[in-house]
């Protein structure tokens, strides 16, 4: 998962009492406390690979309702970034267009409240889509947010194969599920996701050094859920241990199921991709508290 653009959402979930976390062993990345309070969480460790296909789209294509008081972030508004601001050079008539990551995640640790979420694998393959977003008047505010909200989750797909659906759904009630399909070819990663009648491929390669990401360790993010009743509710991240390679990619995207529509493959190729690994993550999921 990417520190600015984590990859992946790490959403826990509503109705579970208790988080379970095993200590790391010495070399394993060292994952921060969590707000007290949360209703459920899960953990994330041995990520042996997280590809990642940057999405850029018009914002009328985000396929769920924004949280209350937030709107989706412009490139414009992003054009500090070194790959927005590449884009935007050569493709000046994107700056209003929404942007966000959708990313596939090979590790050999996911649990949920210590349980193994593909029970019977040795590893376990998921993918997550997140989107930029701004704050506008009324936006809700929590003493629990670990940082000011920037991102938002559109949807979190768990590989069908061997998975514990009730388990799943415990920690994320709208989680979907799919055929999702990571191998290595040569130096390349090979992806494809299979479901409700969408299909989305990709070869991504590699064109830099693996490079360790310096950031404050551990660290946080809090991150909001789309789409009502999802809007009660945020959840709050610590992570550590990113390694990253920048990639290029050949995606290709079919079918007209909600997922797809956030993707545009001829700008996402522009936009690049990435290749990241060594991280581990956990998260809670909290009710915003009522006045």
């Amino acid at each position: 998962m990417r520190p600015k653009l984590i990859g992946a959402a790490i959403a826990a979930a509503a109705f579970a009492p208790f988080l379970s976390q095993a200590a790391p062993a010495a070399d394993e990345p060292v994952l921060g406390e969590l707000p007290a309070g949360g209703a459920s969480g899960f953990e994330v460790r041995d990520v042996r690979a997280e590809v990642c296909l940057r999405q850029v789209f018009p914002a009328s294509a985000v396929p769920v309702d924004l949280p209350h008081g937030y709107r989706l972030a412009t490139l414009a508004e992003k054009a500090k970034t070194p790959w927005t601001a590449d884009l935007l050079r050569k493709r000046p008539e994107l700056r209003d267009y929404a942007r966000g990551s959708f990313c596939f995640v090979d590790s050999g640790v996911h649990t949920i409240n210590g349980r193994p979420v593909h029970p019977a694998r040795r590893r376990s393959t998921f993918a997550f889509s997140w989107v930029d977003i701004v704050p506008t008047e009324g936006a809700p505010t929590d003493a629990r947010f670990h940082g000011a909200p920037r991102r938002m989750q559109l949807f979190w797909i768990y590989d069908s194969a061997g998975v514990d659906r009730k388990l799943a759904r415990t920690a994320l009630p709208d989680a979907m599920f799919g055929r999702i399909r990571m191998a290595q070819s040569g130096d390349s990663w090979l992806i494809r996701l299979d479901m409700d009648g969408g299909v989305l491929t990709g070869r991504v390669k590699p064109t830099t050094a693996r490079q360790r990401l310096v950031y404050p360790e551990p660290g946080y993010e809090t991150v909001l859920l789309g789409g009502a009743p999802r809007d009660n509710y945020f959840t709050v991240i610590t992570f550590a241990g990113h390694h990253e390679r920048l990639a290029e990619g050949e995606w290709k995207v079919s079918g007209k199921p909600k997922w797809v529509r956030s993707i545009v493959p001829d700008i996402a190729i522009e936009a690049g991709s990435f290749i990241q690994d060594g991280w581990a993550a956990s998260s809670r999921l909290y009710a915003y508290k009522q006045d």
